[in-house]
């Protein structure tokens, strides 16, 4: 069996990365070296970017996570978390479970110093990732959608919001995109169900 070994990708092919991400059927922007890059350029946020390379030093997992603060120095410590969005990747198979593995394990190894908890947010069902994720100590907690017809009149959805919704927060103001009359339009057509 090949085995594996934790590299950062500071020192990742970026074109093995963007290749690994594009052709994984879970693939998606959260993922890539583009947005590790938007994170590294936005304030208060720090990416942490990890993958998993065998011997021949082919991607097996890669996993991009952001630490955000809401606050700099030392209160931001206190407000940091580790999101990871529509991740961890991995290859199929045992070398790919394994892979994962280590993967966390080097995760938590580096978030644990820099945030308070973490977080994963997966974009799609991946049965084997919940035993991963449960082997590694996190806990699943399922997400909530909430589907709002939004062909009714303005009057009668604002209705339906709570009184605290419809204010920003510490601001007596309505929600800016109310104040700018702003219009949302519907860009895909598709039915979402919950599993």
């Amino acid at each position: 069996m090949t085995e594996v070994s934790v590299k950062i990708t500071s020192s990742l092919d970026t074109k093995k990365w963007s290749d690994f991400v594009y052709n994984h059927p879970h693939g998606n922007i959260f993922q890539t070296p583009e947005m590790a890059e938007v994170y590294k350029r936005t304030k208060n946020y720090e990416p942490i970017s990890l993958a998993v390379v065998d011997n021949t030093d082919e991607i097996q997992a890669v996993m991009l996570a952001v630490v955000i603060k809401e606050m700099k120095g030392i209160l931001g410590s206190f407000t940091a978390r580790s999101i990871v969005q529509g991740g961890p990747l991995f290859s199929e198979g045992d070398l790919g479970f394994k892979a994962t593995l280590h993967l966390l394990q080097k995760y938590e190894e580096i978030a644990r110093k820099k945030a308070i908890y973490s977080e994963i947010r997966m974009l799609h069902k991946v049965p084997i990732l919940d035993s991963i994720l449960k082997n590694s100590g996190f806990v699943f907690e399922d997400h909530f959608n909430a589907l709002i017809d939004i062909s009714k009149p303005k009057e009668e959805l604002w209705e339906q919001l709570k009184k605290d919704r419809k204010y920003m927060p510490g601001s007596k103001s309505k929600l800016r995109c109310v104040k700018r009359r702003a219009t949302i339009y519907s860009s895909c057509r598709c039915s979402c169900k919950r599993d």
